[in-house]
Order: structure tokens, then sequence, then C-alpha cells
């Protein structure tokens, strides 16, 4: 079952990717329309409504690629079905939070949900609890599991922009995605 689980995995991410591709060839090829008619269109309501639509347009490739990855790692820990049904359940609070809360309160909320699972994966992984990995050095699956953390700690960077943390919380998921690579690549 985790083969076929990991290859599922692996298609979703994928699908998330080709998702983010074709919004941002669109969102290159609109701004690009709008600069040509309207040089300082920058500076008008337009440019802040295609911010949010934008916004709005990656919000599926976002959504499906944490929820890939918030099952890659963990599954290792627990059954599949019920990391499935932990991430389902994050998602179901996560669309109720989008409807009552602006997107970037919905999205904080889902991304920290998803930080805290990748928090107790490292930490397990580093006290070496028995994980089922396929392959790779007590160091390489370190970095692996940080790899998953930054990426989850740079999202949630993105919805505190502008706040006193941003900067802080930045550079802390840059230092963890060197380390992981670094981990993962040359640990074994």
């Amino acid at each position: 079952m985790a083969d076929r689980t990991g290859y599922w995995l692996v298609i979703l991410f994928i699908v998330s990717l080709i998702l983010f591709s074709a919004t941002g060839i669109y969102g290159i090829y609109e701004y690009n329309m709008k600069s040509k008619s309207n040089e300082n269109w920058k500076s008008t309501p337009e440019y802040r409504h295609f911010m949010e639509k934008m916004n709005l347009l990656s919000l599926p490739a976002v959504v499906l690629m944490m929820g890939s990855l918030a099952i890659c790692i963990p599954r290792r820990l627990i059954s599949t079905g019920y990391i499935s049904l932990i991430v389902g359940i994050i998602l179901l609070i996560f669309i109720i939070y989008l409807v009552i809360y602006p997107l970037k309160i919905a999205l904080g909320i889902f991304f920290l949900s998803l930080l805290l699972i990748q928090i107790v994966v490292l930490i397990l992984t580093i006290m070496d609890r028995n994980l089922i990995y396929r392959k790779g050095m007590r160091m390489s699956r370190i970095g692996s599991a940080l790899l998953h953390l930054s990426l989850t700690l740079f999202l949630v960077d993105i919805t505190i922009v502008g706040s006193g943390l941003h900067l802080a919380v930045f550079w802390i998921a840059g230092a963890g995605f060197m380390v992981g690579s670094i981990m993962s690549f040359y640990g074994g």
C-alpha cells in the first residue's frame, strides 16, 4: 500500500506543479498585456484586483501541494488512512475558515496545522523512532524531514508578510532548505 500511496502522492505533487506553472504563465501574460496598455497600472485598483485574482487562482495548487506533502513523511509514522483522515479534517477546517475569515487567515491556520505535523515528524526522525523510509541513511532522512518542514514554514511566512516576524521566519525557512538539502543529498 505504501508504494501505491507514494506513487499517488508524486502524481498529486506533479499536478500541483503543473497548476502552478499554468497559473504563472497566465499571470505573466495578463501582467504584460495590462502593462502595455497602461504603464502605471500598478498604481490602480485594477492591479490589486489582479493580485487577488492570482492568489485565488494559485489556491488549488497550494492546497494540493501541501496536502500531498502533509501525507508524504507522516505516513511513515502512522497508517496512511489515519494521516489522510487528519489531513482531510485539516482541509475541512480550512474550507470552513475560508468561508468565515479572509484568505490570509484561513491559509495561516491551514499552514500552521501542517507545520505542526512536520515538526512532530522532524522530532521523531531525529529521535530515530523506527520510521519506515524506503532508503537512505539517518542524516538524509532528517534532511528530507527538514526540507518538508522548511517548505511548510516558508508558506507560513507568506501569510505573515508585513509583520515583524516575516524576515526571521523567512531566513529560518531558507536556512532549513539549505541544511535539509545538504543533509538529503550528502548525508549518506
